[in-house]
This record gives structure tokens, sequence and C-alpha cells, in this order.
């Protein structure tokens, strides 16, 4: 399963398209020094670290 990242509008503009899937998901920055920079969250925390992403299923 790919998924490719798109802008809110671009989503919005999408939302009426039928068979595609979105999920929302936040990236949590974990900081420079680990190997993997960040990590992927399923619920957004309220936080200024977590950027939304729109995903699209393709």
């Amino acid at each position: 399963m790919d998924f490719v990242a798109l802008t809110l509008e671009q989503a919005k503009e999408l939302g009426s398209v039928d068979n595609i899937e979105f999920e929302v998901v936040y990236l949590e920055e974990l900081g420079d020094d680990t190997d993997q920079p960040w990590r992927v969250v399923k619920e957004k925390v309220e936080s200024n670290k977590y950027t939304v992403y729109v995903m699209k299923q393709i």
C-alpha cells in the first residue's frame, strides 16, 4: 500500500472522487540524533511539533 502526501487543498479537491481513500496521519519530531527523525502517529495531539499530512492511497 503506497501513499503520497497531499496538501489539504488537494485532498479537498479529490474528496468527492469515488474509490480514493484518505488517511490523515501526523509526524512527531523525535530529534535529529535518531536514525528516523520522525514517527507517524495516527491521532493528533495538540502540539506544534506535529505536522498534518493528508495521504492519498495510490
